[in-house]
């Protein structure tokens, strides 16, 4: 792994008690279906143990840097309010 973010509310001190988790996870190269379904599968476990919904978006840098994530509002978010992790 490269890095994670977690994306707002809670970056931006706004969560609320029914706030989900939102977490990017960028890798430094394409990752195989096992591995991401293990990551998930993990949050998943956070998610049940803390009674939260975490939601998570995994991708490689190359992925990550491309047109088209470039031209998603949510990429721009992450870049303005996420907090890396």
């Amino acid at each position: 792994m490269r890095k994670s973010f977690c994306t707002v509310p809670v970056s931006a001190n706004a969560a609320r008690q029914d706030s989900d988790r939102d977490f990017l996870i960028i890798a430094d190269h394409p990752l195989d279906r096992e591995i991401i379904t293990k990551l998930k599968d993990g949050l998943y476990d956070i998610e049940l143990e803390n009674n939260e919904v975490v939601s998570s978006i995994i991708r490689s840098r190359q992925e990550w840097s491309s047109p088209e994530y470039d031209a998603l509002p949510f990429k721009k978010v992450v870049e303005r309010e996420g907090v890396e992790l």
